[in-house]
């Protein structure tokens, strides 16, 4: 027998298979958006439907992808549709917003931040007859959280109450206050740790109080209500309005304790007959604001480290080190004496706590500086202490002025001083935050020597500021 050759392209086919496959089975668990209707935008074209993961949003359109963690938010006109690969499909309400979580153990969940939906769960069709599906769709809300095994449901939040509804239409859906505790029920044999909801039934629960009773209702006058409103006042209003009123947690509590079916008919007493289609839903006692934009929030949150980048703080650690030239006047045809020196000063910045005079701020000196010339008296140690009060009005430029006084220890002098600076602020909340140069004029009074003749000494001074 001849063996096989394997040629560079063969190879080439190898390698490719090798890695696009596990991309391609990735992207088949993947929904996808099967329809969009909206009332102001034609079907199958881009309507208002994003698509937000993180701060990053996109217009979405029928036929894209949605991946984990990237939440379907419609507006109130819009409704979507998502097919899943094994079939399954689930309609996102006016309204709504849907998180598209992980798929974890086989399991594809997701997160009901707001407004409703309604979903088709398909059964696993590999299950042996008379074999007890597992739960391989999960619906989470801050509430409760729904598991599916293949069933049709209809799940509601409320974001402004924490109001959470659960209806069955077909089949059977668990409902527990985790994840964790669908699992537990699907592994015990002893008491159940979910509560079951099976076809005309449905349950409420808040992120308070707890799961009501089983309730029944008319499968027939709830979708047809649902259909001809917005969906979402019509699943959850009779729950929001117990909340509004305070009687949800006593509903919950005594559905709890003691599973009387009066706590549920409480929470929904009008769900025993089918509503005529005719009939108007309930309104909700207190209506949640439609959910901001993708775009709104990024702005809104821009703005808000804006303000706070440029709100007037303290900064007790700051520091400035520089360089200093000054010049001695002299009497007429002779030689001026220049002298040099570096100095270091810490200067807090503290700012005015008032909005409109945060830009204005002051600024104590105290520093020293270490001269150079030998007429001085080489390496003499200059202290100083100044007030400067400064206006940063066109940020990033400032302006100070300061008076203060000089100390001369080692001549056993003083000299009043002034000075203005003007400079750069580079950033406030970094190390190095400014650049500075400034003007001194020290007078030193009626005294003998070098300076004291000289009366006024000028000082040009550069440096930079940082902080800790």
């Amino acid at each position: 027998m001849k063996r096989p050759v394997l040629t560079r392209h063969s190879l080439v086919l190898f390698a490719f298979l090798n890695l696009a496959a596990p991309s391609m089975l990735h992207a088949a668990n993947h929904p996808l958006i099967e329809k969009i209707e909206s009332g102001s935008t034609p079907r199958g074209q881009k309507a208002a439907i994003l698509l937000q993961k993180g701060l990053n949003v996109r217009e979405a359109s029928v036929g894209d992808e949605v991946r984990p963690t990237e939440r379907v938010r419609t507006d109130a006109q819009t409704q979507v549709t998502l097919t899943y690969p094994d079939g399954s499909k689930v309609d996102v309400g006016p309204n709504s917003d849907l998180e598209i979580e992980k798929v974890k153990k086989g399991i594809q969940t997701s997160m009901l931040h707001g407004g409703y939906v309604k979903g088709e769960v398909q059964k696993n069709p590999r299950l042996a007859a008379g074999a007890k599906p597992k739960i391989h769709f999960l619906v989470r809300t801050k509430a409760a959280v729904m598991g599916v095994r293949g069933t049709q449901f209809v799940a509601a939040f409320d974001a402004l109450k924490e109001v959470a509804e659960f209806h069955t239409l077909e089949g059977t859906v668990e409902v527990a206050h985790s994840a964790e505790a669908l699992t537990a029920t699907a592994s015990s044999t002893g008491s159940s740790a979910a509560t079951s909801v099976t076809a005309g039934q449905f349950v409420a629960a808040t992120s308070t109080g707890g799961i009501t009773g089983v309730q029944s209702f008319g499968v027939s006058g709830f979708l047809a209500s649902l259909s001809s409103t917005s969906g979402l006042q019509t699943v959850v209003a009779s729950a929001a309005s117990s909340v509004s009123s305070g009687a949800a947690s006593a509903v919950a509590s005594s559905a709890l304790n003691s599973g009387a079916s009066a706590a549920a008919s409480a929470l929904a007493p009008n769900r025993n007959q089918p509503a005529a289609p005719s009939t108007p839903p309930p309104a909700l006692a207190s209506p949640p604001p439609p959910p901001k934009s993708p775009e709104q929030e990024a702005k809104e949150k821009l703005a808000q480290e804006e303000e706070d980048k440029n709100a007037p703080r303290i900064h007790p650690f700051n520091f400035q080190a520089g360089f200093v030239y000054a010049e001695e006047p002299n009497p007429p045809g002779t030689s001026k004496v220049r002298h040099r020196a570096l100095h270091l000063a810490y200067t807090p910045y503290l700012p005015i706590p008032i909005p409109y005079l945060k830009w204005i701020y002051f600024r104590p000196f105290l520093g020293f500086l270490l001269w150079e010339d030998a007429s001085l008296y080489n390496g003499l140690l200059t202290r100083e202490a100044q007030l400067f009060v400064g206006v940063s009005l066109l940020r990033p430029l400032f302006v100070e002025l300061g008076a203060g006084i000089q100390n001369w220890a080692k001549l056993g002098r003083d000299a009043a001083q002034v000075s203005l600076n003007a400079g750069l602020i580079l950033n406030e909340n970094k190390f190095f935050n400014r650049l500075f140069v400034g003007a001194t004029g020290a007078h030193f009074g009626d005294q003998t020597g070098s300076l004291a003749d000289a009366q006024w000494v000028g000082e040009i001074r550069v440096g930079l500021g940082f902080q800790f």
